[in-house]
């Protein structure tokens, strides 16, 4: 017979994983509610995989990301903090906008993602008392999420830090979030956000990475390119005198900046240049300069999200433009 305690150490301790964060997620995540998978599948986002892989890179202790909205940037957490307290444990803070964003995403999203991952049956808590809303007591690292505010701030001492649509916080927060970490030589920053102001914190973090940007290479000559506005046109379409914006914005297409060939804008041609550069040998990223030690900086713009018709973008501009002259839109 063998020995109890023997098997019981054999369970608990095992070597570390081998794969990188988003194959690890792709095979033990199960992410809930999405349209797309009932799996973390990075064959979908492939944008993430990159802002993922700093999480096992021990030169990167500062990831700053900047996605559109439907980009799966809740995703990306739910992938995250799974392979956190499986493969690299430590104390780690999630904060969100505020005490109840943090709450609905816990219970309606990473709850059901923690609990059904096989990986960390052996890991939950067995006191249903160190299992909160907001508060998880694994036996080996705290899992606190919250809203983001000094009271949730303030005295916390963390390895692992993640802030949710950050260009939402109040001045001084990011300060107060990033000394969290107490200069841990192996702490990791994630700062995620849509957007962001200029001469805020967030734009302070961003400005000090690489700020790469995710792009494509054109099948016809090989150029590697983000994706911008730049490389969409359209035509204007008139009937009786009047633009029609919807015959205007179905005309919408992708043109290469270096020979000028154009993609149209269908599921499978935008899905095609999502994954034409992703052998670049930066996962698709391209940077724009030099970063400062230890930061790294990830751009996705929406053009690059390839379930959204690039005619939606076109749609968008046409209205922007239409109510700035009518006056509806303040200078």
């Amino acid at each position: 017979m063998s020995d109890p305690i023997i098997t019981g150490a054999c369970l608990g301790w095992r070597p570390p994983t081998t794969l990188t964060p988003w194959e690890w997620a792709a095979k033990n995540v199960r992410i809930q509610n999405s349209e797309r998978s009932s799996h973390f599948d990075p064959e979908q986002t492939p944008w993430w995989k990159a802002p993922l892989e700093c999480a096992a890179d021990s030169d990167t202790r500062n990831i700053v990301v900047l996605a559109p909205t439907g980009s799966g940037k809740s995703t990306m957490a739910e992938a995250l903090i799974p392979y956190v307290v499986s493969e690299d444990p430590g104390p780690m803070l999630y904060a969100s906008q505020t005490d109840e964003d943090a709450q609905f995403w816990a219970e309606s999203r990473l709850a059901p993602a923690m609990k059904s991952c096989e990986a960390l049956a052996a890991l939950w808590p067995e006191d249903r008392h160190k299992s909160r809303k907001l508060e998880i007591i694994f036996p080996h690292m705290p899992l606190i999420l919250g809203g983001a505010n000094l009271s949730n701030f303030q005295e916390k001492s963390v390895r692992w830090l993640y802030g949710d649509e950050v260009w939402t916080w109040k001045p001084g927060l990011v300060r107060e979030f990033l000394a969290r970490h107490h200069d841990r030589w192996n702490r990791k920053v994630f700062l995620v956000s849509q957007g962001g102001y200029v001469a805020s914190e967030f734009h302070g973090e961003w400005d000090k990475t690489d700020q790469a940007s995710f792009g494509w290479r054109c099948p016809n000559c090989k150029a590697e390119q983000v994706f911008g506005w730049d490389g969409i046109k359209f035509d204007r379409i008139e009937v009786d005198g009047k633009l029609d914006e919807q015959a205007t914005a179905d005309t919408a297409r992708m043109t290469c900046g270096s020979c000028a060939a154009e993609f149209k804008d269908t599921t499978q041609s935008r899905r095609a240049l999502c994954n034409s550069n992703m052998g670049n040998g930066s996962l698709g990223y391209i940077g724009a300069k030099q970063s400062l030690r230890g930061y790294r900086g990830f751009h996705i713009d929406s053009l690059a999200v390839w379930w959204i018709p690039w005619a939606n973008e076109v749609l968008g501009f046409l209205e922007a433009t239409r109510m700035a002259k009518s006056g509806a839109v303040e200078s």
